[in-house]
């Protein structure tokens, strides 16, 4: 079991350029920001949305991104 967190409908970056996201920090307060961006949604043995989240940029390396997620959602394991 791997639990899987991702958008459905992406986000909205108010950046120029990919590499413009070093530093970017994006957060929600709750399932939706005022964009109307969700939260994400997270898989551990069932789909639940994320309702609260914060996602940072912290460093790029070439093309590739260093992301810290930190946030809150529902998981109901049995």
């Amino acid at each position: 079991m791997e639990p899987w967190l991702y958008h459905c409908n992406g986000i909205h970056l108010d950046v120029s350029s990919w590499k413009d996201l070093q530093g970017l920090v994006l957060t929600w307060d709750s399932e939706y920001n005022e964009k109307g961006d969700e939260a994400g949604v997270l898989y551990v043995y069932e789909h639940e949305d994320v309702t609260k989240c914060k996602i940072e940029f912290l460093e790029r390396h070439g093309v590739r991104f260093l992301v810290r997620w930190t946030g809150t959602d529902h998981v109901f394991a049995k």
